[in-house]
């Protein structure tokens, strides 16, 4: 929250703008009702950047230069591969079955990429439903900005008591600082776990074409592995990103009790700078739902890092194998 008009100036020095919006004399929250309306810009923007990122993704990948280019990459990969297995099968330096394997190979990678819009979708379609199922269950909303609403608006009910000029003491100000900081980062750290995934999704699902090219090589493949981790933490975000924007709304709605809602009706709550009890709680709430929104990311890591998420060995097996059922069988 802000300070009164006489004091702003000294803060703003003091912190190089880190306070941010309009004083009165009462003091304001740094977001406006308006902005963090249900049915205001955030969310139909939001809901707008979505739908124009599909239509995107799917443009892109609907077979235009870049699909070609990615398409005569992988060709290119296949056509040194196999030109080199060849070699060393005219040198007596490997057999027929490593002939097959390259050709088995460039099967189930062309079967891949040819498919790569579906399997892809289908995943992230998956992932993206099950946070939102999760969300309905939890907090009664499918609203994907809902939870970081509700958590912006209950904390910025929460006013500090502002003081005469002929008052003013650094402990005021610290704490009017600190408040506001805390309440800038809880906000920002909320839509960061809401938004960020569909970013980092966007990426990977660019990113994917060209580098199928690097799976025909065995020694090159772990590049299309890296970025298989890559997606599967896109998705794993939109979970893990959704299960701790839930669980921050229930411990706010528990500890102020306030019921969920993406637009609750609130009136504000003046805290006074000598009222410890109140602010320590107010802090403690913050804190803890800062730590456990930014830690999102260590938890994906952590779970999709344990994972080894691999699609070159798998491959480099199956090809191996029908290549020995292929020569078997004549």
């Amino acid at each position: 929250m802000l300070p009164s008009d006489r004091c702003r100036p000294l803060v703003l020095f003091a912190v190089s703008a880190a306070v941010i919006g309009a004083a009165t004399h009462d003091v304001q929250a740094a977001v406006t009702q308006t902005q963090l309306d249900t049915n205001g810009f955030l969310t139909n923007s939001w809901a707008s950047f979505i739908a124009s990122l599909d239509t995107a993704i799917n443009a892109i990948l609907s077979g235009g230069s870049y699909i070609q280019w990615a398409r005569n990459l992988m060709l290119g990969a296949f056509v040194i591969t196999f030109i080199a297995a060849l070699g060393q099968y005219a040198m007596a330096a490997s057999g027929v079955v490593d002939l097959a394997a390259i050709l088995v190979r460039g099967a189930i990678v062309t079967a891949l990429f040819t498919t790569y819009s579906t399997w892809s979708g289908v995943c992230f379609q998956g992932a993206f439903e099950l946070g939102l199922q999760i969300q309905q269950q939890a907090l009664g909303s499918r609203d994907i900005m809902a939870p970081a609403l509700f958590i912006a608006k209950v904390f910025s009910s929460f006013q500090v008591q502002n003081g005469s000029i002929w008052n003013f003491n650094v402990e005021t100000i610290a704490l009017d600082f600190l408040f506001t900081a805390t309440f800038i980062i809880v906000a920002i750290a909320s839509f960061f776990a809401a938004a960020w995934p569909m970013l980092v999704y966007g990426v990977a699902k660019l990113a994917g074409p060209f580098l199928f090219p690097f799976l025909f090589h065995e020694r090159t493949s772990s590049f299309f592995d890296g970025w298989l981790r890559f997606y599967a933490g896109a998705l794993g975000f939109m979970v893990l990103g959704r299960l701790c924007l839930i669980i921050v709304s229930i411990l706010f709605s528990s500890v102020f009790s306030i019921p969920f809602s993406a637009n609750p009706n609130l009136s504000p709550v003046v805290l006074q700078p000598a009222d410890l009890g109140g602010m320590t709680v107010l802090f403690a709430v913050g804190g803890l739902s800062i730590l456990l929104l930014f830690a999102t990311g260590a938890f994906v890591a952590a779970v999709v890092g344990g994972s080894n998420i691999s699609i070159s060995k798998p491959l480099a097996r199956a090809s191996q194998t029908a290549a020995a059922l292929m020569r078997a069988a004549k």
